[in-house]
């Protein structure tokens, strides 16, 4: 199954011009934002493109 999901992901950065957002940065703290819950000092470039909310 890991294979599959693993050939999926190569099909659509390949053909689809696709780019994984960098691991590194994914974690990194935006000092002076803050939104809904998150107070200043805990922002993160995750809470920048996901939903932080869990269903």
């Amino acid at each position: 199954m890991k294979d599959l999901i693993l050939d999926i992901e190569s099909i659509v950065e390949n053909k689809l011009l696709y780019q994984k957002f960098p691991q590194k940065l994914l974690h990194t703290i935006i000092d002076d934002i803050s939104f809904q819950g998150i107070y200043l000092g805990h922002f993160k470039m995750y809470n920048a493109f996901f939903n932080n909310e869990y269903i």
